[in-house]
C-alpha cells in the first residue's frame, strides 16, 4: 500500500542508519520516512542529525514500536508527523 502511494515519485532507500546518513550528506531530500528502529540505531538521534543536515526536510517517522512519549520527542526533535505501523512487512506472507 505503501508503495502504491509513492508510485511516481524518486525513491532512495537506505537498511541502517549510517546508509540513510551517508545519502542525506550527498543529496538533498524534500522528505524522509524515517524507522526510528533501524540495525545500527534505535533512538531519535538519527533524526535530529538529518534535521541538523537539511532543515527544510520533512521527516516522517514510523515505527511498530511506539508509546505516547516517544511520538512526543519525536516531533519535538523536528519530526513532521509520527504514523505507527500496523504490521510487520516481514511477518506478511
Amino acid at each position: 500500500m505503501l508503495l502504491r502511494a509513492l508510485a511516481g515519485h524518486q525513491l532512495d532507500t537506505a537498511a541502517s542508519g549510517m546508509e540513510a546518513l551517508a545519502r542525506v550528506n550527498s543529496k538533498n531530500y524534500q522528505s524522509v520516512l524515517l524507522d526510528i528502529f533501524l540495525p545500527d540505531s534505535d533512538d531519535l538521534e538519527l533524526l535530529r542529525k538529518i534535521k541538523k543536515l537539511q532543515p527544510h526536510c520533512q521527516i516522517i517517522v514510523m515505527t511498530g514500536r511506539s508509546s505516547i512519549s516517544m511520538a512526543v520527542n519525536a516531533i519535538k526533535s523536528g519530526a513532521y508527523d509520527f504514523i505507527e505501523k500496523l504490521f510487520n512487512p516481514v511477518e506478511i506472507k
